[in-house]
C-alpha cells in the first residue's frame, strides 16, 4: 500500500499538475493597423495587453505599430482571467478579447 502511494505522489501528481497548468493557458492572436479619424496610419504606436483580472491599472507593452499602422501580437493567456487591448494610453481599454481566439482589429484614434 505504501508502495502504490509513494508511486501516486511522486510520479502521477505531477503529470497532473503540470497537465492542469498546461491546459489552464491559452494563445491569443491579435492583429490589426491603427489610424486616425482621416485614415492615416499611425506608426510607433504602443499596443499594450492588460490583464483586468489581475489589475485594472497594470498594462504591458506587447508590441508597436509599424511605419503603415499594422501590428500583430500572440500572448499565453489564462482561461480564468480577462483581457483587453489598448493603444499608446496604458489604462484605457479599447477591445477585450476572448482568450484562445484570433482577433482583428481596426482602430481610429485622435490625432
Amino acid at each position: 500500500m505504501k508502495t502504490l502511494h509513494s508511486i501516486f505522489k511522486h510520479i502521477c501528481l505531477p503529470i497532473f499538475f503540470i497537465l492542469f497548468f498546461t491546459f489552464c493557458h491559452k494563445n491569443t492572436e491579435c492583429q490589426g493597423k491603427v489610424e486616425d479619424v482621416n485614415w492615416k496610419p499611425l506608426p510607433n504606436k504602443g499596443v499594450y495587453l492588460i490583464d483586468i483580472y489581475k489589475n485594472k491599472e497594470t498594462a504591458t507593452l506587447i508590441t508597436q505599430t509599424d511605419s503603415n499602422g499594422k501590428f500583430y501580437f500572440s500572448a499565453k493567456t489564462k482561461n480564468s482571467h480577462s483581457y483587453a487591448v489598448t493603444f499608446d494610453r496604458p489604462n484605457f481599454a479599447y477591445y477585450r478579447l476572448k482568450e484562445g481566439e484570433s482577433h482583428n482589429l481596426s482602430i481610429f484614434l485622435p490625432n
